[in-house]
């Protein structure tokens, strides 16, 4: 009869089992915002860029980082969902003694084994533990929008290290023009000196001329060199061929219907755009709800089912020499109550009362950050894009110069030094002209990340249910 009831108990607990996991797993999943249509940007110009974007999802130390992350987050949902799981365990001890006895002269062996062993199912405990498998659950959601919010920071980062990459290049190309006009110049001076046109105290001006060149030449490409390797560690890509840094920035078209619309729609959206700190901060909110109900029932009485089987010794009449050994099968409900903790769980209650006011607090103050940041990054994408107007109207000018001194030097009108310092004054506007796209590409790319609407959010993993 024990062990047909202990079989009916282990069944009951499995079922009980079985209903519990069922009910644990089940939770809607999230979507992303659409990206923003007929816009474009930096990963769209180079494909270089495109490809390192997408390797950093993957492998970057900060994504790999991230990941760990989430990963622990899950293990720690496996320890929760072990609390609504058996329990199987036991103990035993096996003794020898030296035994002196009242009832016999002299000193006699004794052994003696006994154990316990036995399976015990949480029954009802108020819902905490389900409240606490869903703490867990939402632990790893969080984990998950971290990880989200880091590579879209990544990805902001790289970008602008790219681009800052293709101006260093431009303007190294604008220094080492200098430096041949600067080695004309010496050869010059010094043909001009051979000859006696020119005393030899001119030679010295033009050699620090080229000096000061050559050493603003090196100054450039050792911080090409040192931002591309920072590139390549931010990115965990091997290293870049200086073919794929790419020579221009090519004239951008506007943002259609420029960013006051994009921004009145996200001004209006409650969740900011899907912001990944914003929605972090409201699961941190269900989590300490779940956790104050948790709390809440600390003073409940606990129903666990146990069953089992132990040995021990006994003796019915009190005598030493009546203790018989026996064997027990056993199904059962337990109970355990804690009547008084010395108030620590209404000091728990409070806590958390305190955290989630603290919360909420955080949320309100993130949105209004978000809204805030939006608004800034409007306005400054308006700034940079008037900018690169004023840009490529002085571009424009000379560049319709150093075409007529070109047209001027075939027709043997101007000297070819005279227009190439022409032509330099033109490479350094379109360095700045780079520079400002470079400012607008990044600023655009910032505005549409803070709303949510930058196409690359969509490459990032999606949270699991």
């Amino acid at each position: 009869m024990a062990v047909v009831s202990s079989s009916k108990a282990l069944i009951f607990l499995f079922a009980v089992f079985v209903t519990a996991t069922a009910a644990a797993l089940a939770a809607p999943a999230g979507e992303r915002a659409p990206p923003a249509a007929g816009i474009v940007l930096p990963e769209q110009l180079f494909p270089t860029l495109d490809r390192i974007l997408a390797s950093a999802l993957q492998q970057s130390p900060q994504a790999i980082r991230a990941s760990v992350d989430v990963l622990m987050a899950e293990q720690m949902e496996d320890v929760a969902r072990a609390r609504l799981l058996p329990y199987v365990g036991g103990g035993g001890t096996y003794s020898a003694a030296q035994e002196r006895r009242l009832d016999r002269p002299g000193s006699f062996p004794a052994e003696k084994l006994t154990y316990n062993f036995g399976l015990t199912q949480p029954l009802y405990h108020w819902g905490a533990l389900r409240d606490g498998l869903r703490v867990a659950q939402i632990a790893s959601l969080i984990a998950d929008r971290n990880q989200a919010e880091a590579m879209r920071v990544l990805v902001l980062d790289l970008r602008q290290v790219f681009l800052r990459l293709v101006v260093e290049k431009a303007g190294l190309k604008r220094i080492q023009t200098m430096v041949q006009l600067a080695e004309e110049d010496l050869r010059a001076m010094e043909s001009r000196i051979a000859s006696g046109a020119a005393p030899n105290a001119e030679l010295l001006g033009a050699q620090l001329r080229l000096e000061d060149a050559r050493l603003e030449l090196e100054r450039g490409a050792e911080a090409m060199r040192f931002n591309r390797a920072a590139l390549e560690r931010l990115a965990g890509i091997p290293p870049l061929a200086p073919e794929d840094i790419p020579d221009v920035i090519p004239p951008l078209p506007p943002v259609p219907g420029g960013p006051g619309a994009l921004l009145a729609r996200f001004e209006g959206d409650r969740d900011a755009g899907g912001d990944f700190r914003l929605g972090a901060l409201n699961l941190q909110l269900e989590q300490e709800r779940l956790n104050y109900r948790i709390i809440n029932v600390n003073l409940r009485p606990k129903f666990n089912i146990v069953t089992g089987a132990m040995q021990d010794e006994v003796s019915y009449t009190g005598s030493p020499a009546d203790r018989a050994r026996i064997q027990s099968f056993y199904a059962g409900i337990n109970l355990n109550w804690t009547l008084f903790d010395g108030h620590a769980t209404r000091a728990q209650r409070k806590v958390s009362l305190l955290r989630t006011r603290q919360l909420e607090g955080e949320r309100e103050t993130r949105r209004a950050e978000v809204v805030e940041r939006a608004r800034n990054q409007a306005r400054l994408l308006e700034i940079a894009q008037r900018q690169i107007a004023v840009s490529e109207g002085r571009l424009g000018q000379l560049d319709g110069l150093v075409r007529f001194q070109e047209e001027e030097v075939a027709r043997g009108n101007l000297s070819r030094r005279e227009a190439a310092s022409v032509a330099l004054s033109r490479d350094d506007i379109l360095v700045r002209t780079f520079a400002n796209r470079v400012e607008y590409l990044s600023r655009l790319a910032e505005f549409l990340s803070v709303i949510g609407r930058d196409p690359l959010l969509a490459r990032i993993p999606e949270s699991r249910p």
